[in-house]
């Protein structure tokens, strides 16, 4: 079988083109009406329905281009590893990439690459272990989809939308 790459250098160079390549089709879906369609989607489906459009439809497509997403990243994973297993996939590895996900800012493609900084970095600088991590960040998701904040992504972009010049009041 022939491998990506042999190398350390040579694994991380093939897992960053694949990161940038990703990013980049998910800059275009995102951009597209397709993915203007899965925003709208995101914040109100009747408002879809009441366009004409099917939300089931768009719901399909979104759920597809995870899966090929995971999928890829599955098979870039096992190829500079070499092999894959359930364990690698704990309750805390999963629930980890939700709290990215969720602390990032859901429908965001730059604010969950921000907080999976912020996961990984910041238990071992609290000098907290796995089980107080994981109950950390489950404490965390709980908290940020009750109140629903700003998310990381809003915090860390620089633009900023003045209340006067907000087109509603105008």
């Amino acid at each position: 079988m022939h491998k990506l790459s042999h190398s350390l250098i040579g694994s991380y160079y093939a897992t960053l083109v694949f990161a940038l390549a990703s990013l980049l089709v998910l800059y275009v879906i995102g951009a597209s009406g397709t993915g203007l369609i899965l925003k709208a989607l995101g914040e109100d489906e009747d408002a879809v329905r009441a366009n004409g459009l099917n939300p089931t439809t768009y719901k399909i497509f979104g759920f597809v281009i995870s899966s090929v997403f995971a999928g890829l990243s599955g098979s870039v994973y096992a190829n500079v590893f070499g092999f894959v297993e359930p364990m690698l996939f704990s309750y805390s590895v999963s629930l980890s990439v939700v709290v990215m996900g969720v602390l990032g800012g859901l429908g965001t493609i730059a604010g969950p690459f921000y907080a999976a900084f912020l996961v990984e970095l910041l238990p071992p600088a609290l000098g907290v272990g796995q089980t107080e991590a994981t109950i950390i960040m489950t404490i965390v998701v709980m908290i940020l989809l009750i109140r629903n904040p700003s998310r990381l992504h809003r915090i860390i972009r620089t633009e900023k939308v003045k209340v006067e010049d907000h087109p509603t009041k105008r």
